[in-house]
């Protein structure tokens, strides 16, 4: 009977301590940041024809209070991409905003990478042999490079991107405008991986110096011509979404309409 009454009495003790632990246990869960649990601003948003890598870098764009950036893959058919039309309410996270987007490319899947990037990308993209992105990768050390030059142009720096790129077709990047030179130099050590692991970790090392105020915070974008020609280059590489910490908290403008529109990039 004694036994019985201790344990009775240490029972509600145990009971707090194992809710106590749950909690602990829960907030640390909690306290890893997740991007596609970020809210938008709290203003609609009309997407009417607009060109994916255009949405998605406008979905970004008004997360970026919050800080969140996007690495995507887009597949093109003559240069051309999917297009957007679809209309999102304000004050939705960002996976509810790229859920209702991917329903208009249900062969798009996207995931958070790391504390601050999405990658969006074909669903197919990840197990393809022939796509650029799962080119495996060494160890990547670099000196004094602007952060833009390296996700608008892997191929110059990576060999072994330069090495696929250069079986059966023209080697090197010709960097489009605007691309080259934004951004302090700094020294960057890459894990290595894949291409697709490279330009995360580059862009994730942006954020990290954006949250310093050392600089901007940037995204990636590959292109990838599904019927390359001479005319249309069979694959491209820009600066995709940029966070500015100069500007966190700034932006208050009534319902967003995007249209389509035209875009620059490194071409192979």
């Amino acid at each position: 009977m004694r036994c019985h009454v201790k344990l009775s009495r240490l029972a509600p003790l145990f009971t707090i301590l194992a809710l106590a632990v749950g909690t602990t246990q829960r907030c640390c869960a909690q306290s890893k940041p997740d991007p596609l649990e970020v809210h938008l601003r709290d203003m609609p948003i009309d997407f009417q024809g607009a060109l994916l890598s255009q949405a998605l870098d406008h979905i970004a764009f008004l997360a970026s209070s919050d800080f969140v950036l996007i690495g995507a893959e887009v597949e093109t058919i003559d240069g051309r991409e999917p297009l957007i039309s679809v209309h999102i309410e304000g004050g939705k996270t960002v996976r509810e905003a790229l859920t209702e987007l991917t329903a208009e490319v249900p062969e798009y899947s996207f995931e958070a990478v790391a504390p601050h990037l999405i990658n969006v990308y074909p669903a197919s993209a990840k197990n393809d042999p022939y796509d650029l992105l799962n080119v495996e990768t060494a160890e990547l050390h670099l000196r004094r490079v602007v952060l833009t030059n390296f996700l608008g142009n892997p191929a110059r720096f990576i060999a072994e991107l330069k090495a696929a790129l250069s079986r059966g077709q023209a080697p090197g990047c010709a960097i489009g405008p605007g691309l080259a030179d934004v951004g302090p130099e700094i020294d960057v050590d890459l894990k290595g991986g894949t291409v697709r692991d490279e330009l995360n970790e580059a862009s994730e090392l942006s954020a990290s110096l954006a949250e310093k105020n050392r600089a901007r915070a940037y995204g990636w974008a590959y292109f990838r011509e599904l019927l390359p020609s001479p005319a249309v280059p069979a694959n491209q590489w820009r600066v995709l979404s940029s966070w500015n910490p100069a500007l966190r908290g700034q932006g208050t403008r009534e319902t967003e309409s995007v249209s389509s529109g035209k875009r620059g990039s490194a071409q192979n």
